[in-house]
């Protein structure tokens, strides 16, 4: 794992909110930011929390934390709006 700076449109940073977006069923939320880690939830379009901590790169996704959910990849998270 590489903790990294910002990159790209997402919007997303500690201490912001995070929402799901565009994920079509539902965006798993992993204990680590890893492909491989524990799935421990799953949550749908709309769903929001406090970005925590991140981003971190790992397994070709960059990942935060939001709190209460857990680790998810960027690609389907953007701030309210």
């Amino acid at each position: 794992m590489t903790f990294i700076q910002p990159e790209g449109e997402t919007g997303v940073s500690v201490g912001s909110e995070g929402m799901v977006y565009g994920v079509g069923n539902c965006l798993n939320f992993r204990v680590e930011p890893s492909l491989s880690s524990e799935v421990r939830s799953c949550q749908f379009d709309g769903a929001r929390a406090r970005v925590v901590e991140g981003p971190v790169t790992a397994d070709g996704h960059t990942w935060w934390r939001l709190a209460g959910l857990g680790w998810a990849s960027d690609l389907y998270l953007r701030p309210p709006r």
